[in-house]
């Protein structure tokens, strides 16, 4: 094999080549991603079955490609609503406007559900208030669908100083709001492994009397092969 084959493609270059870099899989890339079929169907089907699902592995396992390319994918549109991956850490400046009724979490959450608005806009909105403003979805028998809401990367909850700590607590309380006020609300939250013993004291709050956990390991050698 020429080991050129599998270098991920400069811009000009095909876009055929199988190997995308040291970067997660995106949606548009689910014909390339192999190996993590079984994977796929289980944790999308724990996620609609479920109020809250957690997905925990190791650092760099592929949970961020595994939900891009392989779970959005198997999702059938006409049932579900589908909500941008959400982040809980933000890179711009937290607008000063926020400190009343908000913090970091929620703005960072609300800015990955919804980028086009602007910072004053989603700093005047709780996670239920954005929810709740949103046009309400049916199926083609009238019944409402599932929306389905994922939080990448969850433990950047769980990281940096202490004094972050009652952020994360009242972010945490805003999502179990917006949980309990909906019951057609599903949500994924994938975390690395080190960082499970942390968020499960707030599964309880969280996923009510329906959850779900599915550990992501890695390819085995049949998996990886293909």
């Amino acid at each position: 094999m020429n080991p050129g084959a599998l270098r991920p493609g400069r811009p000009g270059e095909g876009t055929d080549l199988p190997y995308v870099g040291l970067r997660a899989f995106r949606r548009e890339e689910r014909a390339k991603f192999f190996g993590r079929a079984r994977e796929s169907h289980e944790v999308s089907d724990l996620w609609q079955a479920n109020r809250l699902t957690i997905l925990y592995g190791p650092s760099g396992v592929g949970k961020t490609s595994l939900i891009q390319a392989g779970v959005l994918p198997l999702l059938d549109p006409n049932k579900t609503d589908i909500l941008p991956i959400g982040r809980v850490s933000h890179g711009s400046a937290f607008p000063s406007a926020a400190l009343s009724r908000h913090n970091p979490h929620v703005f960072a959450l609300l800015s990955s559900w919804s980028p086009e608005e602007t910072p004053t806009r989603l700093a005047s909105l709780t996670l239920h208030e954005f929810l709740r403003r949103r046009p309400s979805r049916q199926d083609p028998y009238g019944d409402p669908v599932l929306t389905l809401a994922a939080i990448d990367q969850a433990e950047e909850l769980f990281g940096g100083l202490p004094h972050r700590g009652p952020y994360r607590e009242w972010f945490i309380g805003q999502l179990a709001q917006a949980l309990d006020n909906d019951p057609n609300l599903r949500l994924l939250i994938s975390i690395r492994e080190d960082y499970l013993a942390a968020i499960l004291p707030h599964e309880p709050e969280l996923a009510g009397p329906g959850r779900g956990r599915f550990p992501l390991g890695a390819l085995d050698t049949a998996a990886a092969v293909r």
